[in-house]
């Protein structure tokens, strides 16, 4: 018999208005009516909090600069057996996702799901700057230089038992957490575009390149102990071409 699974939708927020209201609508839309919506708030000095109390969302005061806290507090507070981040300033484009999803972790032996995203300009939604295609991704000698959007995975919360995000990292716990998933549990990719990422995220900002390329060198010596130089320089040059794209 088919279950109806409940999702957990985790959102960190931190002077997240005006674009919160897009993040909120294209939750609230959703045909599949099964999840919870958690918002983790952090001191914001414009009208954040007063959107969401109007809203009667469930907020959870946390501050940290660190994201990666933000979203282990949301998933430990959740109730839900699928775990889905969304970030603040970006939308889910299709009111049907979460019953798509629902069906397919009901018809496969799953342990998470993930698909495409657009990157859009910050203040036109309407004008996509990046399509960010992904594939199905095996975990046989993992080795991939260009990982799926993190924003685009429903994951189940018990792998979260097993490993959360790496704190010790501020930018790319996301890229160290992939990695882990797909070494050790089964995913399926489905070829549709889940949201709509904004530009001017922490990790896209050219002030933070720096400390993201050496956080994704760290993270590749401990995962591959004698092509990490190589791996990295590979992962270098293709993250340049992005950053080209956005110029």
């Amino acid at each position: 018999m088919k279950k109806n699974i409940k999702f957990s939708v985790i959102t960190c927020c931190k002077n997240s208005m005006p674009h919160l209201t897009q993040n909120i609508k294209s939750v609230e839309k959703q045909s599949f009516k099964n999840y919870e919506h958690i918002f983790i708030l952090s001191n914001s000095n414009d009208q954040t909090e007063n959107f969401l109390k109007r809203k009667k969302k469930k907020i959870i005061k946390f501050n940290s600069k660190n994201i990666y806290k933000c979203i282990n507090l949301g998933i430990k507070k959740s109730k839900g057996e699928i775990i889905y981040l969304l970030h603040s300033d970006d939308q889910i484009i299709s009111k049907d996702l979460f019953y798509i999803i629902n069906s397919t972790f009901n018809k496969n032996k799953i342990d998470f799901i993930y698909g495409n995203c657009n990157i859009i300009k910050r203040f036109d939604t309407k004008k996509t700057i990046r399509k960010w295609k992904s594939k199905q991704i095996g975990n046989e000698k993992f080795f991939e230089i260009n990982l799926p959007a993190h924003t685009t995975f429903f994951i189940k919360k018990k792998i979260f038992k097993k490993f959360k995000y790496d704190t010790a990292f501020n930018i790319s716990s996301d890229y160290d957490f992939l990695i882990k998933l797909f070494t050790k549990y089964k995913g399926k990719y489905l070829s549709r575009f889940f949201i709509k990422m904004r530009t001017g995220g922490k990790s896209s900002l050219m002030k933070n390149f720096k400390i993201k390329m050496f956080e994704d060198f760290k993270i590749l010596k401990k995962y591959y102990k004698f092509s990490y130089i190589i791996i990295y320089f590979l992962k270098l040059i293709f993250r340049l071409k992005q950053k080209l794209t956005f110029l």
